[in-house]
């Protein structure tokens, strides 16, 4: 263990489970809450998901009462459940059968056609992924899996499912959706710190002033900074390393800022941006090709404003203006 032994890890179960709070604080952030996919021949289903606290054993022992699919992407694969109720009631949709009282696993033309389902409804949500079945004597998933639940409704019908998988995979799917993705929610922000600084200022700031973020402490030169990563309308905490390795949040995220008024602006400092096309190499352990001395942006109203550079400022984090960008 090194002199800053908080983040360092001997053993590399650790790094596992380092990088699985990560990928699990990302997925926590990006996932849509809620999603409607129109699917041909059955109309509007309904998704509301969610990353459950349930682990991997539970889940496992689940699977006699679901039907469980294995699903592939970038040669990484995962384990879907869905109850078998609600299976059949979609093979029924897509029939156009009268719903049965009684619920009996699904025959081998049933399981083709709700693998296909799956298959339509990955193809809808832009997943580029293969879906194969899964034998009843399949190895139970790794304890360290993340579980997504969903809540699904078809056609006056409601049920559950729930995706297994490992942090590499997740990792792979949230690079893979970026790829359609529109460029503002392609892009992920790395954020060092936000205030709130009056306009009038802001118009007369220059080259050597410096923008104060009272409610950040300075950043230690050899010590993990706490950063947010802003992807979408979502900001995930996390810690940037001197060697720029992103780890999980090693403590709370700053408070969120009151609302600003008419008389003053947000100002975000950004240490940079990235391609999420990049998430699965940079949660797998690849150094962000960003440094922590790189010149830092200031952002006003998600507009670019000026340049700076990381100084402390009777102990709280500050950015020295290097450059304007924007009057």
């Amino acid at each position: 263990m090194g002199e800053h032994g908080e983040y360092l890890e001997s053993e590399p179960h650790g790094e596992v489970r380092a990088r699985s709070a990560l990928v699990r604080q990302l997925v926590r952030g990006c996932l849509p809450r809620e999603l409607t996919v129109n699917l041909a021949g059955i109309g509007e289903l309904v998704l509301r998901s969610a990353v459950s606290e349930v682990d991997a054993g539970w889940l496992w022992k689940r699977r006699r009462s679901c039907e469980v699919v294995s699903i592939e992407c970038a040669g990484r694969e995962a384990l879907v459940l869905v109850e078998r109720g609600f299976a059949l009631h979609t093979v029924n949709a897509l029939l156009g059968h009268v719903p049965l009282s009684a619920v009996g696993s699904l025959s081998r033309i049933e399981r083709g056609l709700f693998h296909g389902l799956l298959a339509a409804l990955s193809a809808r949500l832009q997943l580029l992924s293969t879906v194969g079945v899964c034998a009843d004597d399949r190895q139970a998933p790794d304890p360290d899996s993340i579980v997504i639940e969903s809540s699904i409704e078809l056609r006056g019908a409601a049920g559950r499912a729930w995706l297994c998988a490992s942090a590499e995979f997740l990792a792979q799917i949230l690079s893979t959706q970026a790829s359609t993705s529109t460029k503002s929610s392609a892009m992920v922000c790395l954020e060092l710190a936000r205030t709130c600084v009056p306009v009038s200022q802001l118009a007369q700031a220059t080259e050597g002033d410096v923008v104060v973020f009272d409610e950040v402490a300075a950043l230690p030169a050899a010590a993990p900074w706490p950063v947010r990563l802003r992807c979408g309308g979502g900001a995930i905490p996390a810690s940037l390393r001197p060697d720029g390795i992103l780890v999980a949040a090693q403590s709370d995220p700053p408070k969120s800022l009151p609302p600003s008024t008419g008389t003053d602006a947000e100002v975000a400092a950004e240490l940079g941006q990235f391609q999420r096309s990049s998430l699965a190499g940079l949660l797998d352990g690849a150094p962000l090709g960003t440094g922590r001395s790189d010149s830092i942006l200031l952002r006003l109203a998600d507009v670019p404003w000026a340049e700076g550079e990381v100084i402390a400022f009777d102990d709280v984090f500050a950015v020295r203006i290097t450059r304007k960008l924007a009057g």
